[in-house]
């Protein structure tokens, strides 16, 4: 890329400005701001070996990002936009659902001269590392075509489907990215400045996003479930504070599970999200299987090629089980004894097939570094409620939420007025940027509820590309042991 623009750095930097301006424009609708927090050009030689294989570019930029990057800019997620022209139609590769993680990484080509139209491909990608899958046709979508279609076509996509945004929804509060918590400080940010962004950068007076701060009786993020706890603006902050849940181990689901960490987690809901909408838990006899210490049947996984089977009473703490559903996973590949169906992969610090922390393993336990325990040893909460002096509840974090009009840490003072100005949080990914600040900004446009840090790697292609002709061609899957890998790949122009 950077040879494709006559090795002028401000040339790629504006056409990587105009990239995540329509990336953006994408996300904006769905309350999500994308913060370019870095752009690395290499100028004198690429830091991996780049090859037209996707796959294996993938592979060597996201160990690169994880040994190199990680360890000097802070960042959410990271791209790698290349002038190497991948095999075949893909223009772009992704994980899926691994926002926050090792693998919070895609690689792009850059395989259009319209800049909106690689900004179409890196939205789409980002959607994968979001937890968006591709649209089916039940999806609607208002315009031709929409964002995480299965394959681009001449028409750029420029809004999500109603898929795309349920599956957004669905990733947020299942998986609660902690990455997303902190919102970046302007220093940190590349991009020229944006009044009405909600981010105080280098020349503005002020970036107030909206106009003024809200009064502490504005509920600023409502619970979302029962494990949830709302949150409201204090009166003297800009920021919806911190989110918070109720506390660990209180009973949920009609008392089939316990809240953990404001959710409710039961390997039905985790078979489902692995094998597909009728997938159902396994037999007991399944869970069995994971005494045996094998890599689809296990508890402790100290190395990549050691595996420790379970102890009996830990079995339901082990490898996930499950029956029907898809044929193949979501996630990794699997094996079936019997009915019993399980997933394996070869990096343990990416292992999604395990049953997740906090599901009930029985009455008043649950699974804890893969083994059944009890609440108290859990979550050392069972009492914690009773220094709310009625007047509160008793959150994750072991501190007392107060009812509005009471004061923390206790609960057991009356406020002279209005709202405690005691902690009330909720999801990391909830924002409502306004300020006090006398502004000058004449931009009034409402301010973004996510914040997502990207850095964008460019690189040096070997040969200069071509501009790919649209061809007929299946979407295609890398059958990868880490995880799903997604393919986007052009369809035949519709005349």
């Amino acid at each position: 890329m950077y040879k494709k623009a006559d090795s002028d750095v401000n040339k790629v930097r504006q056409r990587v400005y105009e990239i995540i301006n329509f990336v953006n424009a994408v996300y904006k609708p769905l309350n999500t701001f994308i913060a370019l927090t870095g752009l690395e050009i290499w100028t004198d030689s690429d830091k991996i070996v780049v090859t037209a294989p996707a796959g294996e570019t993938l592979d060597k930029f996201t160990s690169w990002r994880n040994d190199v990057l990680m360890k000097r800019q802070r960042h959410d997620n990271a791209h790698l936009i290349t002038g190497i022209d991948f095999d075949g139609a893909t223009v772009g590769l992704a994980f899926i659902g691994t926002l926050c993680s090792g693998h919070s990484t895609g690689v792009i080509q850059d395989h259009n001269p319209l800049a909106i139209a690689v900004g179409a491909t890196l939205s789409h990608e980002m959607g994968h590392n979001l937890g968006m899958n591709h649209d089916s046709s039940s999806c609607i979508c208002t315009d031709s075509t929409c964002i995480m279609a299965a394959a681009l076509s001449y028409n750029i996509p420029r809004q999500f489907s109603s898929c795309s945004v349920g599956s957004l929804e669905q990733y947020l509060n299942s998986r609660n990215p902690e990455c997303l918590l902190n919102k970046p400080q302007r220093i940190e940010l590349i991009q020229p400045a944006v009044c009405g962004n909600g981010f105080l950068e280098t020349g503005e007076e002020c970036d107030c996003g909206s106009v003024t701060v809200t009064d502490a009786s504005y509920m600023c993020r409502p619970k979302h479930d029962e494990c949830d706890l709302p949150e409201y603006c204090t009166g003297d902050s800009n920021v919806c504070p911190e989110d918070v849940f109720v506390v660990n181990g209180l009973p949920c689901k009609n008392g089939n599970s316990y809240c953990y960490n404001g959710q409710c987690p039961r390997r039905e809901d985790q078979c489902i999200k692995m094998w597909g909408a009728n997938a159902v838990v396994a037999s007991d006899w399944c869970y069995s299987q994971n005494k045996r210490g094998l890599s689809y049947a296990y508890c402790k996984r100290p190395t990549n090629d050691q595996y420790i089977g379970c102890q009996t009473e830990d079995i339901m703490c082990g490898k996930l089980f499950c029956e029907n559903g898809n044929d193949d996973p979501n996630y990794g590949r699997f094996v079936m004894i019997n009915k019993c169906k399980a997933t394996f992969y070869s990096d343990r610090d990416n292992d999604f097939g395990q049953v997740d922390t906090g599901t009930k393993c029985g009455e008043e336990k649950v699974c804890s570094q893969n083994q059944c325990v009890s609440l108290e040893v859990a979550y050392k909460a069972t009492n914690c409620s009773a220094k709310c002096k009625g007047h509160g509840v008793c959150n994750h974090k072991l501190e007392c939420t107060c009812e509005p009009g009471w004061l923390p840490p206790d609960c057991n003072r009356q406020a002279g007025s209005g709202l405690s100005k005691s902690r009330f949080y909720l999801t990391p990914l909830l924002y409502h940027y306004q300020s006090r600040i006398h502004h000058t900004c004449n931009y009034t446009s409402s301010s973004p509820r996510y914040t997502l840090r990207v850095v964008s790697s460019i690189s040096i292609p070997n040969t200069f590309p071509r501009i790919l002709v649209p061809v007929t061609s299946q979407l295609k899957f890398l059958d990868l042991i880490k995880s799903l890998l997604c393919i986007i790949v052009p369809e035949t122009p519709h005349i």
